[in-house]
C-alpha cells in the first residue's frame, strides 16, 4: 500500500516491463475503487514531489510506503528485472 502525496491511498500489484523500451511500469489500483487500475514508469512512481508545483505538501515522494514490507517487495521485484535486462 502506498500514498500519493495528493492522499489516495493505492496497492501495488505488479512491476511489469514496456514491451517496446523494456522499460519498468508500475501496476496499481485505488484502494477504494479497484476497478480503477493504473500504470506509471517506476521512475515516476519513485519521484520526489514537485516543491515548486506543490509547495504545501509536506510528504517527500509522489507515492511513499505504508509500510517497510512494501517497499522491500518493489526493490526485490526492480533488482530481478535488472538481472534478467542488465541494460536498465
Amino acid at each position: 500500500r502506498y500514498r500519493h502525496f495528493k492522499g489516495t491511498i493505492y496497492l501495488v500489484s505488479n512491476i511489469v516491463l514496456h514491451c517496446d523500451t523494456l522499460e519498468l511500469l508500475v501496476i496499481y489500483q485505488d484502494f477504494q475503487n479497484p476497478s480503477l487500475t493504473w500504470a506509471r514508469p517506476l521512475r515516476e512512481f519513485e519521484s520526489p514531489v514537485d516543491q515548486d508545483k506543490y509547495p504545501e505538501v509536506k510528504q517527500e515522494l509522489r507515492f511513499e510506503p505504508l509500510d517497510q514490507e512494501d517497499t522491500r517487495c518493489i526493490l526485490k521485484r526492480k533488482r530481478t528485472y535488472r538481472k534478467i535486462y542488465p541494460g536498465m
